[in-house]
């Protein structure tokens, strides 16, 4: 009987073992510059949609933006600031050939995250797509770097853009924040010295469209201590919201195991048990 025990008993273990494990590394990963499955896909009122790879976007002529990330819940305090390098918006949306009839353009991020700008905002010069601040690689890989505007509209981790000819609202746009999101000093209660941006690293692409007013720079302030803090207010409820999904999952998987250990346990004892009583 012993013999039968024993490799039931191990056979659920290593079952709860596992199971523990998958849990705990397959949820909610983030793609990283190293991934090579990383795309980023343009779709909808363009000629040619596509798929870009990292290496497409890095292989366009690349700009750098100095500004700051500042979320409107917290007007007065910076998020994230340096130099964003990246491609403009626009360079890459012209590669597409953008339709006339679009008049918005919608983002999509990995983990459902979504926003929107504008053609106008779109074309502007300072709108770019950054994979790098101050020289290192971002590790949401590709973030909307929107100078002068909330947070919520500095999309990360983006994978989906789509041309649409409708008033398409992200996340919180839709909720009621200001789909326009330009920030005004009278809503950051502070004044603020508005910095022009550095030399472009490489020539950029004149755009077919001549681009509209940029929108205000955002502010130089001195840098907050808590590096940490690199996503939006927007987006940390997002991933915070991650976190406690993948914590309730593991939690559910290692109680699913116990109780079916028990089970094993138990049944295995009354089995015995049995054995023994019809053998004496």
């Amino acid at each position: 009987m012993k013999q039968k025990i024993l490799p039931a008993l191990i056979f659920f273990l290593i079952i709860g073992f596992i199971l523990v494990l998958v849990s705990s590394t397959l949820p909610f990963v983030y793609a990283d510059s190293s991934d090579s499955t990383w795309k980023l896909n343009v779709s909808g009122l363009v000629n040619h949609p596509f798929e870009f790879t990292l290496t497409d976007l890095k292989a366009m002529p690349q700009t750098t933006v100095s500004t700051a990330l500042i979320c409107v819940d917290f007007p007065t305090t910076v998020v994230a600031q340096g130099n964003w390098t990246g491609i403009k918006l626009w360079t890459l949306l012209n590669e597409t050939g953008v339709l006339p009839e679009a008049i918005k353009v919608a983002f999509y991020a990995n983990d459902g995250y979504s926003t929107d700008l504008t053609i106008a905002a779109a074309k502007s010069d300072n709108t770019i797509l950054a994979f790098a601040k101050d020289g290192s690689p971002l590790s949401e890989v590709l973030r909307l770097v929107v100078p002068g505007h909330w947070g919520y509209k500095w999309i990360a981790q983006v994978v989906n853009i789509e041309l649409v000819d409708y008033d398409f609202q992200g996340k919180w746009e839709s909720a009621g924040y200001s789909d326009d999101g330009t920030i005004t000093q009278s809503s950051q209660r502070l004044t603020y010295l508005f910095p022009s941006s550095p030399a472009q690293t490489t020539p950029p692409v004149i755009p077919s469209a001549s681009p509209k007013e940029s929108p205000t720079p955002s502010p130089t302030i001195p840098p907050i201590n808590n590096s940490t803090s690199q996503l939006p207010t927007a987006q940390l409820k997002n991933q915070n919201s991650q976190n406690s999904n993948l914590e309730e999952a593991t939690t559910v998987i290692i109680i699913a195991v116990v109780v079916i250990t028990v089970v094993a346990l138990v049944t295995i004892i009354k089995t015995k048990k049995r054995h023994y009583k019809n053998s004496t």
